[in-house]
């Protein structure tokens, strides 16, 4: 019985995990994007020289975001969009995927030439 439980809770936790959206950031002379991003937050950055720089902020400075190896100044950027759980999305994923593995799992104990043995039940 412990083996079947386990198998949808972890397929939800695994599902949980990931559903995540870019959310654009806007670059107004009124906005300060130091409020919008925190330590720990995956940005993608346009910068004006057209390049795209996707990194992990690991500390914000008074004139720039600063990742592993990079450094973005804010001066130099275009455009700029925040990663972001889309709690919405990620809901439905898990309750599909659980509802998915239910299934299967029931499927396969009630299949006469599959079945399922249970040890220490």
């Amino acid at each position: 019985m412990i083996k079947v439980i386990l198998i949808p809770l972890l397929a939800a936790a695994l599902l949980l995990s990931g559903c995540t959206t870019l959310h654009s950031i806007p670059l107004t002379p009124e906005s300060d994007v130091t409020l919008m991003v925190r330590p720990g937050d995956r940005i993608r950055v346009h910068t004006k020289d057209a390049r795209v720089v996707d990194l992990k902020v690991v500390a914000i400075e008074a004139d720039a975001f600063v990742g592993n190896h990079v450094r973005i100044n804010y001066v130099d950027i275009a455009a700029l969009q925040v990663r972001r759980i889309d709690a919405t999305r990620t809901a439905i994923v898990a309750v599909a995927g659980v509802a998915v593995t239910v299934g299967v799992v029931a499927a396969i104990a009630g299949h006469p030439h599959i079945g399922l043995v249970i040890v220490g039940a």
